[in-house]
């Protein structure tokens, strides 16, 4: 199977809700990045966002088998948000460990 690097973007407040429904069925290791997004076309953005035009994310990767990803993103799809949840795949051609 191919591994793929699955990366959501969510805002500020839905992350712990998000860390809990991707455990629910991945094992694999989260990284959590915060991210600011800029300019002033966002479809997700809170009137201040749009104003300032930053707006405030969360991004998660993990990396996972290309059959995992429907069972992630509705895991995702069922918990309880306050706002949408973006995602993107990448596949993983090649990666290793540097020690």
């Amino acid at each position: 199977m191919a591994e793929l690097l699955l990366v959501l973007h969510c805002s500020p407040p839905d992350a712990g809700t998000l860390v809990e429904a991707i455990r629910t069925v991945a094992s694999a290791p989260i990284h959590r990045r915060e991210e600011a997004v800029l300019g002033r076309d966002f479809s997700d953005a809170g009137t201040h966002e749009q104003v300032r035009g930053v707006l405030h994310r969360i991004a998660f990767e993990l990396v996972v088998e290309d059959s995992m990803i429907p069972a992630i993103i509705a895991a995702v799809a069922s918990s309880r948000r306050k706002q949408p949840v973006r995602w993107h795949s990448l596949p993983i051609i090649e990666r290793g460990r540097i020690s």
